[in-house]
């Protein structure tokens, strides 16, 4: 629906008596690859992202880096996501970070601010082709939606001064996920990152990273309530289904988040 045919819409709709987060409820689902999407709405709720000084200064050096790519709203409250959970995995007691998909450096810059203060020799690795999303490997619904090709307009040069502050606890894996885990690394994990975009690149990132997970570890999935990335919500659903471990836990963000137990095991089917 465009937004001119959606305005017209509401504003029948509010003519009549009605009220506008009523048209915003019921708008027709959209389906992808036979997922279903709903539209989210928003408000008014407490958005702490909206007001809160300290967030707002952290939120905006990772903005002004990534030069435009982030649209205000909807970024600003994944960004805040990140930062929480970021937060979160500091309370296990071992494990590295971990971003797959790092693009400029912006979202790594968030959980490298809240790990900043702990210090304790944790290490974050950093994977990302620094040079877009590779055609290899793409399902027909991620070359109609153009994804190959992607997210090209960055450097690793570039994104190491963008995070140059952090430089002392920070590993680059230059290259195509998943052939750059081979020798990276990385041990235990307390916090994983993943939006990387493709289908077949998420599923070797869980396949990769879950089992390195510690008691009480996290993982953020940046691209699973995305209709445009719908393959990474297939592959998620499939690979915790398949390891038997409770399902991701779906935001109206666009996120899901999945936090780990030493015992987890799956209780609800879906």
């Amino acid at each position: 629906m465009s937004d001119l045919i959606l305005a017209e819409a509401i504003l029948a709709h509010v003519k009549a008596g009605g009220r506008v987060m009523d048209v915003l409820n019921n708008l027709a689902p959209i389906y992808a690859e036979g997922e279903r999407y709903d539209l989210a709405c928003c408000g008014p709720f407490a958005m702490p992202w909206r007001h809160d000084a300290m967030f707002r200064i952290i939120y905006e050096e990772a903005e002004r880096i990534e030069r435009g790519a982030w649209r205000g709203f909807g970024v600003e409250s994944r960004a805040y996501v990140l930062l929480r959970m970021a937060e979160l995995a500091l309370q296990a007691v071992e494990g590295d970070f971990v971003e797959c998909g790092v693009f400029r450096g912006g979202s790594a810059l968030l959980a490298a601010t809240a790990l900043q203060n702990v210090g304790g020799g944790v290490r974050f690795h950093l994977f990302d082709t620094f040079a877009g999303v590779p055609e290899a490997g793409l399902t027909e619904a991620e070359r109609a939606a153009r994804i190959g090709g992607s997210f090209d307009d960055v450097s690793l040069d570039e994104t190491r001064a963008n995070l140059a502050a952090f430089a002392d606890f920070l590993d680059f894996h230059p290259g195509f996920v998943p052939d750059t885990f081979a020798g990276a690394g990385v041990g235990k994990v307390r916090y994983a990152h993943i939006d990387i975009n493709t289908g077949q690149a998420t599923r070797a990132c869980l396949e990769y990273l879950v089992p390195r997970l510690v008691d009480g570890g996290v993982v953020v999935l940046d691209d699973y309530g995305w209709p445009a990335y719908v393959d990474c919500k297939q592959v998620t659903d499939d690979y915790f289904a398949e390891m038997d471990l409770p399902g991701v836990m779906a935001l109206h963000t666009g996120q899901a988040i999945y936090v780990h137990r030493a015992d987890a095991r799956r209780i609800l089917n879906f």
